[in-house]
């Protein structure tokens, strides 16, 4: 955990676009870390409107089920969401 960087200019967007649009979290990520995340800055501490936790839910980014899962948790319909990720690939 010591090794984890916040991304400041996320953080950045994630709270300007919080308080404009509904905001979640889509995560491939051990169990307990987003909210460990959360509560030491890691991960911005805003209101998320889902949390999609591939460690609880079975699935991981790139399977389609966990993108249909987090489609099913925020009531909004695929064209309407915006994903945006930290990853290269």
């Amino acid at each position: 955990m010591d090794a984890v960087e916040p991304i400041e200019e996320m953080h950045e967007l994630a709270s300007w676009a919080a308080k404009h649009y509904q905001i979640g979290l889509l995560s491939n990520i051990m169990p307990g870390f987003i909210e460990k995340m959360i509560s030491n800055g890691k991960i911005p501490n805003l209101k998320y409107d889902a949390i999609v936790d591939s460690s609880q839910i079975g699935a991981i980014k790139p399977e389609e089920d966990i993108y249909r899962i987090a489609q099913g948790e925020t009531d909004v319909k695929p064209e309407e969401i915006l994903f945006v990720d930290d990853s290269r690939t």
